[in-house]
């Protein structure tokens, strides 16, 4: 499975939204949605910070940011006018990045050298 974090800032009325229902309500809703699409959230929290409100990790056979399922759920999101932004940040496992290194290292040198 892949994984993606994906961050999410709620526009006035999404906050608005957010605190009636709570982001526990809002989690259960995002968990339905990425079901639909063959996922599961395995982690979700609410972001102390004022870039973003809430944060969750999303686990998928295959997470391009350019497939269908991405693509009609972040027009949803959009249409709705409820999130100002979303973001969707491939996760990859550090062990997939050490075992290519050394393949794309033997083609990689430094400017000038």
């Amino acid at each position: 499975m892949q994984k993606a974090l994906l961050l999410a800032k709620y526009s006035a009325s999404g906050a608005s939204g957010a605190i009636k229902e709570g982001l526990t309500g809002r989690r259960k809703v995002l968990e339905s949605v990425v079901e639909a699409m063959g996922g599961r959230i395995t982690q979700f929290w609410g972001v102390a910070s004022g870039e973003w409100h809430i944060a969750y990790v999303m686990e998928r056979e295959h997470i391009p940011e350019g497939d269908a399922d991405n693509i009609a759920s972040m027009l949803a999101v959009t249409a709705a006018g409820v999130v100002d932004e979303l973001r969707v940040l491939p996760l990859v496992d550090t062990e997939d990045v050490d075992n290519r290194l050394g393949e794309v290292m033997k083609g990689y040198r430094p400017p000038g050298e």
